[in-house]
């Protein structure tokens, strides 16, 4: 049992050395985990970037979402083979999310969540960063088609 302190929470160095001490075959589980975030997940602290679009509207950032979804898709399947083959992202067929009975939206709005500012000097108000759940979700997208068999 991996050891937890008083509030039953524990780091993730914790799961992971459990996990090298149960699977020991495994070229180390921690090794491999920390290259899956590094390739796939360097987004997680990324800064604003100049022309973002942000609101505080869900309904607003979902549409803007799914645009610049669409968008991408019909970019890369007006291009070579090779684009064409990289739009398969935008279907996630790999995706969990049916399985948990939620909805593709579902996972955009997580993932809009995810991307949320806090206005400083208002307390409990925030912006979600359109721009910045995008790139998190074409990360996740292309980790789902290229990583997850």
């Amino acid at each position: 049992m991996i050891s937890s302190n008083e509030d039953d929470s524990y780091t993730t160095n914790d799961l992971l050395k459990k996990i090298d001490e149960l699977h020991p075959s495994l070229p180390t589980a921690s090794g491999i985990f920390i290259d899956v975030l590094k390739k796939n997940f360097k987004l997680a602290h990324e800064k604003v970037v100049e022309g973002d679009f942000m609101t505080h509207d869900m309904s607003v950032a979902l549409d803007h979402l799914w645009g610049f979804i669409r968008y991408d898709k019909l970019t890369l399947e007006s291009g070579n083979r090779q684009s064409k083959e990289k739009a398969i992202k935008w279907r996630f067929r790999r995706s969990l999310h049916v399985h948990f009975d939620k909805t593709l939206d579902d996972v955009l709005i997580s993932f809009l969540r995810w991307s949320s500012v806090a206005v400083h000097g208002i307390e409990g108000n925030f912006l979600m960063n359109v721009n910045k759940a995008f790139r998190r979700l074409e990360t996740y997208s292309r980790w789902l088609e290229n990583d997850s068999h």
